[in-house]
């Protein structure tokens, strides 16, 4: 199932309503399972952390386009959105 989560604004990071320079982007994450319901992380040694697979839509894809591949190019797997 794809639901929204979260919007981040300018407001959301610096308390301020003062438009940034930087340029919006739309991005999805993905939750993935395995059969055993383990949830695959990544982790980004640069910062330390383990994430959600995920990134930028790319121009003329749909957000469960962009989800499936973005799991593909991190993961090397191959995913089935739910309706969970």
């Amino acid at each position: 199932m794809m639901k929204h989560i979260l919007t981040i604004t300018d407001n959301v990071i610096t308390g301020s309503n003062k438009l940034s320079s930087a340029l919006p982007r739309i991005a999805v994450n993905a939750v993935l399972f395995d059969s055993k319901d383990n949830i695959a992380l990544c982790y980004m040694s640069k910062y330390e952390l383990h994430t959600l697979q995920g990134g930028g839509v790319e121009s003329g894809e749909d957000l469960q386009m962009a989800v499936k591949r973005e799991i593909l190019e991190e993961t090397g797997c191959q995913c089935v959105i739910s309706e969970e």
